[in-house]
């Protein structure tokens, strides 16, 4: 899949996605009660993203992405992708490996499988800044690493694998068992 037809994917998912919420949320409530909470503006944001038009929202949008347009923050796909290879340094670590030694081993393996699924490349550097840019491990943090351990053991390869399957599988925008075309 090209990245066209991968932002295309991504586009009709999310539309999708929005759509369902929206009539999911509305058949829920009884229509003051859908005014009061701003599901007419939820509806109203959603067919100007459909259609071109407008909506103070999406001014509003305009003008952030205009301020952030020297160096936009990177969107959640990828914020997920760096909290992974930052709890793949944690697992390395529990594993028996060195701090220093596990970052590199993380950015040689976004290397190799960088440029064919789209994660993001990072040198060792680059990942201890990830680090010191995260928060502190929250209990689900805990969890995939502990899970990871259970699966992969002390064995290096297989957890540095394991947390890339994850980062290909949270990064990817196709639905899972989809196949492109």
């Amino acid at each position: 899949m090209n990245r066209d037809e991968e932002d295309k994917a991504r586009e009709l998912l999310a539309r999708a996605a929005f759509w369902m919420l929206l009539d999911a949320a509305k058949k829920r409530t009884d229509i003051v009660q859908w005014r009061n909470a701003g599901g007419f503006e939820m509806e109203a944001v959603l067919l100007a993203l459909d259609t071109g038009g407008q909506h103070p929202y999406l001014r509003e949008w305009e003008a952030r992405k205009a301020a952030a347009a020297n160096r936009p923050a990177p969107g959640l796909r990828e914020r997920g992708a760096r909290r992974l290879a930052v709890l793949c340094r944690f697992a390395l670590e529990r594993a028996g490996a060195g701090k220093g030694q596990a970052r590199r081993q993380i950015a040689k393996a976004l290397e190799r499988t960088g440029r064919r699924t789209g994660l993001p490349a990072a040198s060792a550097d680059t990942i201890e800044r990830w680090e010191r840019a995260e928060s502190e491990l929250t209990p689900e943090d805990k969890q995939v690493i502990d899970n990871a351990l259970r699966c992969c053991g002390r064995d290096h390869e297989a957890l540095t694998t394991h947390f890339l399957g994850l980062m290909m599988f949270r990064h990817s925008p196709l639905p899972t068992g989809a196949v492109p075309r």
